[in-house]
């Protein structure tokens, strides 16, 4: 999605009388989540864990509202839940000076940071416009001496005025990625594992995909993780029919497999729709990583509402059933693995 508009998790009352004030669309049930046959290979790579998914989540409060560990969203659902998230997704624009002390906090705390960070021109980048700022992020997070997650310029295949800008071409996409991974090599960092994540229905052929994805992948020499996002845009979305999880993500499926990386669900979100639907919803997602999809060995989910001023709700506490659904899956032994470091 994008920079975000922090807010507060509201309360399933508030919430739920909001949902139900919307319009709401026929539920769609998922095919069952046949496992793969002949099965796939585990992924390898860097902090893969043994057997399992690591699981995260951006939630709000968060930057730059919270300025405590006891303020971060992500504090009260640990508190609730009885475990530490294995991820904590962050927001920053090209331009911020990070890693902050929400990313060492994260460390101190056995997460590991996944750091969203936002692109800008990137004819700029490749023609080194910027590498004295991206020396200072790449130093700074060298000097973390623990692994993060670099989410860099996620969604460029994205359609909004503002993406086809700054991304302006595959061709120029993956120049600046490339000028950038190598600038971060030439300076020894070690610790940032690279994620590619662009919009999951853009692996799609038209017209479910808009602009398609494939053309920016940068290459497998330069990309440790395939990451997507991907959301179900009813009822909200005028026009959107309720869609399943599997339906959302099978072609970045596909197409991950086919180049033997690590999968991440990098955000996906749900809104509430007819009653108890974001709470099924939830609960077949669980379901089908564990069996559809056993090469997606990272879960993050986007709990925020009203991001980029746009009036979606995926928070997961609009209603009690939903929290409950997602607990579930949090406290599952699959999605509470320990991560491995660096690995190959």
């Amino acid at each position: 999605m994008g920079v975000l508009l922090a807010g507060t998790v509201a309360q399933p009352s508030h919430s739920e009388a909001k949902a139900a004030s919307k319009k709401t669309v026929p539920y769609q049930d998922p095919p069952p989540p046949t496992p793969p046959d002949p099965p796939h290979p585990r992924p390898q790579g860097k902090l893969v864990p043994a057997q399992g998914a690591l699981f995260g989540i951006h939630t709000t409060p968060d930057s730059p509202t919270a300025k405590t560990a006891a303020d971060m969203g992500i504090t009260a659902y640990e508190t609730d839940f009885g475990r530490k998230f294995d991820i904590d997704n962050h927001y920053y624009t090209w331009d911020q000076n990070f890693p902050t002390w929400r990313d060492r906090w994260d460390i101190a705390e056995g997460r590991i940071p996944m750091i969203s960070w936002g692109g800008t021109d990137t004819r700029d980048v490749a023609n080194g416009k910027h590498d004295t700022l991206f020396s200072q992020r790449a130093d700074a997070i060298k000097a973390l001496n623990a692994p993060v997650f670099l989410r860099w310029f996620w969604e460029a295949d994205g359609v909004r005025p503002s993406k086809s800008k700054t991304s302006r071409s595959p061709q120029d996409y993956i120049a600046a990625w490339r000028h950038l991974h190598g600038l971060f090599q030439s300076r020894g960092v070690t610790n940032a594992v690279w994620v590619w994540c662009p919009v999951s229905l853009n692996f799609y052929p038209p017209p479910r995909g808009l602009n398609p994805a494939q053309p920016y992948y940068p290459g497998d020499d330069v990309v440790d993780w395939i990451c997507a996002d991907g959301y179900n845009w009813a009822p909200g979305k005028p026009g959107t029919e309720y869609q399943p999880f599997q339906d959302i993500f099978q072609a970045f499926y596909d197409f991950g497999i086919a180049h033997g990386k690590p999968l991440m669900i990098g955000e996906t979100g749900v809104q509430e729709n007819n009653a108890g639907d974001k709470a099924k919803w939830l609960s077949a997602a669980h379901v089908a990583v564990i069996q559809h999809y056993p090469a997606v060995v990272a879960f993050c989910y986007f709990d925020v509402d009203n991001a980029n001023a746009k009036n979606y709700d995926w928070r997961l506490s609009t209603s009690n059933a939903a929290m409950a659904a997602f607990k579930d899956m949090a406290l599952d032994p699959y999605f509470n693995q320990p991560h491995v470091g660096l690995g190959p």
